[in-house]
């Protein structure tokens, strides 16, 4: 099963796209999770294979996610934003991908529809702290194995709050594992995995330079500690 998760502060018909894009993948096994501060258990209750789960703490999208990834009961789960809809998967192919021999050998079976480059990656820079090459994990798909087993119980490290996050998942399992993030076969057109569906979305710029120098901080850490958790928590003031 999949478990696909969103996270919301937005009304429920802004979202409906991006839940019937998941619907219109064609039949399988799945369960989507809606996570928001706004109580929409009404609503979720009326679409088949969708669950509503409280936001209580209403402290960022990192923590939401974190909640319905406790909450998922999938073999995998997926984030997506409220604003994105997925788009040109072969559902049948895609499974085929996750459930393949070369998927299971890895020790952190995730993978990313949407490729971005960290640091100097294939000739692109994007603004990091990092300096070394790295695969930003940008909605990722991961197994619930590898969430137990290698992150700590949770997909994304709740030091942050919105941003950069994807940064330090794709930089802290390429330290351990060379894994191919991105499969080009999987997709009609890869650039069209994801359609933007408002151009004017909100996006919370509140906290990016707390979240920038998060990730600059927990690259230190990890340079001194290579035991480091994924899921390390500040310890200090």
């Amino acid at each position: 099963m999949i478990t696909y998760v969103i996270s919301t502060i937005r009304h429920f018909p802004l979202i409906i796209q991006t839940i019937y894009s998941i619907k219109a993948l064609g039949s399988h096994d799945y369960e989507i999770l809606v996570v928001s501060p706004h109580d929409y258990t009404n609503e979720c209750n009326e679409i088949e294979n969708v669950r509503y789960i409280v936001d209580d703490r209403n402290l960022g999208s990192v923590g939401a996610y974190n909640k319905g990834v406790k909450e998922a009961k999938g073999d995998w789960v997926f984030l997506l934003s409220d604003d994105f809809s997925l788009m040109n998967i072969n559902i049948e192919e895609f499974q085929d991908f996750l459930n393949s021999e070369r998927m299971q050998k890895k020790d952190f079976k995730m993978f990313s529809p949407h490729p971005r480059s960290g640091h100097l990656l294939d000739g692109v820079s994007y603004e990091t702290p990092i300096h070394e090459p790295y695969q930003v994990m940008h909605f990722p798909c991961i197994a619930k194995e590898t969430i137990n087993d290698k992150l700590g119980g949770v997909i994304w490290n709740e030091r942050f709050r919105h941003g950069y996050v994807d940064h330090w998942l794709g930089y802290y399992a390429s330290k351990f594992e060379t894994f191919e993030p991105y499969n080009y076969n999987l997709f009609k057109d890869p650039a069209d995995s994801f359609i933007r569906l408002n151009e004017d979305q909100y996006r919370n710029h509140t906290y990016d330079n707390h979240d920038y120098n998060t990730l600059d901080e927990l690259y230190k850490e990890f340079l001194e500690n290579e035991n480091l958790p994924y899921s390390a928590l500040r310890t200090g003031p």
